[in-house]
């Protein structure tokens, strides 16, 4: 018998800073990343105010690299979708 494919994972949101995870990504941002893909070559950067627990999951990881806050400013993310084998 063959195996049965595994399910993609949701996506996720990454800070372009240090490419941590944010939180998962909604349908609207994902699309948002794609579209933007087209227009800045590949990299899908788009530009997201944050809730502030996620902008302080963000500032505790730029800290942790050794990088500036974001001072509660817009965050440049992309979003990934999970391809199939992989979970998130």
């Amino acid at each position: 018998m063959a195996d049965k494919p595994k399910r993609a994972g949701r996506p996720t949101l990454h800070d372009c800073a240090t490419a941590e995870v944010i939180r998962r990504a909604t349908a609207a941002e994902l699309a948002a990343s794609r579209g933007a893909a087209f227009r800045d070559g590949g990299a899908g950067v788009i530009t997201i105010t944050l809730s502030a627990t996620a902008q302080m999951r963000v500032d505790d990881f730029r800290r942790k690299y050794g990088l500036k806050p974001t001072n509660n400013e817009p965050v440049d993310c992309y979003a990934l979708e999970a391809t199939h084998g992989t979970q998130v």
